[in-house]
């Protein structure tokens, strides 16, 4: 309960208008600041990248350089050579008795053992004296 007098109390509303600009006006700061740091780093990357691509690019130039220049020089090196020998036919191994140069009876014949030969008949058989 209120007692008093006077008059009605009225309620003035700020002006919400110069708060909303204001904000807008920050955020908007932060985001360009926030997107110049991306942006100037996503400009570093694409460049790193640009020159690692000229630099792989280089590389492969000169390697195929190179391979032009060997193979030209195989090429006078091939002229002035000539075409190479030409290779021996394969010989089959020599084995055995090839191998050691024993000339000797061919075939069945050759695989018998020889009786060793006995210069006198003296031990043979039985001596009675």
């Amino acid at each position: 309960m209120c007692m008093g007098g006077g008059s009605a109390a009225t309620i003035t509303v700020p002006d919400y208008k110069k708060y909303d600009q204001q904000f807008d006006l920050q955020k908007a700061s932060i985001e360009q600041a926030a997107n110049t740091s991306t942006l100037t780093a996503q400009a570093d990357l694409n460049s790193a990248l640009r020159a690692k691509q000229d630099a792989s690019t280089q590389l492969l130039l000169a390697k195929q350089q190179q391979a032009d220049d060997t193979n030209a020089a195989a090429m006078r090196l091939a002229q002035v050579v000539g075409p190479p020998p030409r290779e021996e036919h394969a010989k089959p191994p020599e084995i055995g008795v090839d191998e050691r140069g024993i000339k000797g009876k061919k075939g069945k014949s050759s695989l018998r053992i020889g009786k060793v030969a006995r210069t006198s008949g003296k031990g043979a058989g039985l001596n009675i004296t």
